[in-house]
């Protein structure tokens, strides 16, 4: 009875401990909508810069974006998909939280999360507006992937979740794509569209 008390001991101090230094898994279904949402932006983006499917090969073709109109068209069309993720990121936690008994709140573990996730993405969007000030707009795809697979890579240890995985998928895939010319469009879509939406999938049954 005593080996069996002291067995159940240990196992909650191991689920303490693993609860005091990561949170949460982030939910599948918040992936694909994630998904869902870029492929809205790809869509808008598409048009926003120009493009046009009556034309023999329409994702091939470069968008060049001359008008300040339309760059900050395509900027609003980035800061409202990043809104719109990180709210259905949250929300959908918070119920998951609910479900658990939990609360939702800011820790240092949640505070350093943060800090991996937006790190990366901010030296990212920093590069992606010096690569298109000089003129090397065509990196800007690549740029993108590969440091959001960056942030990925980096919250996973804060995390229950595979992002890890999902990390590594799109900095291979923003590797090929700064080697390969004239298929950002492709790429993008590839990495925030299908990857997203098939890592959603896989977490979504993996959890169940």
């Amino acid at each position: 009875m005593k080996e069996q008390e002291a067995i159940e001991t240990l196992d909650s101090i191991k689920k303490m401990m693993e609860s005091s230094t990561r949170i949460m898994s982030l939910d599948g279904a918040s992936a694909i909508l994630a998904g869902v949402y870029a492929l809205v932006a790809v869509v808008a983006g598409y048009f926003i810069a120009g493009g046009d499917f009556s034309q023999s090969n329409p994702f091939v073709s470069s968008l060049i974006v001359f008008s300040p109109g339309k760059l900050t068209a395509l900027v609003a069309v980035a800061v409202a998909l990043m809104a719109a993720c990180i709210a259905t990121v949250i929300s959908m936690a918070r119920c998951k939280a609910r479900k658990r008994g939990e609360r939702l709140r800011l820790d240092r573990v949640s505070a350093r999360l943060l800090w991996s996730f937006f790190m990366p993405i901010a030296v990212g969007a920093m590069l992606c507006i010096i690569i298109y000030l000089n003129g090397h707009w065509g990196l800007t795809s690549s740029v993108m992937l590969i440091f959001y697979g960056l942030a990925l890579v980096g919250i996973s240890h804060y995390t229950y979740s595979d992002s890890r995985y999902l990390g590594y998928a799109e900095i291979a895939l923003g590797l090929v794509d700064a080697a390969v010319d004239r298929h950002g469009m492709i790429f993008w879509a590839i990495g925030f569209v299908l990857f997203h939406i098939v890592y959603g999938i896989y977490s979504t049954v993996k959890h169940k």
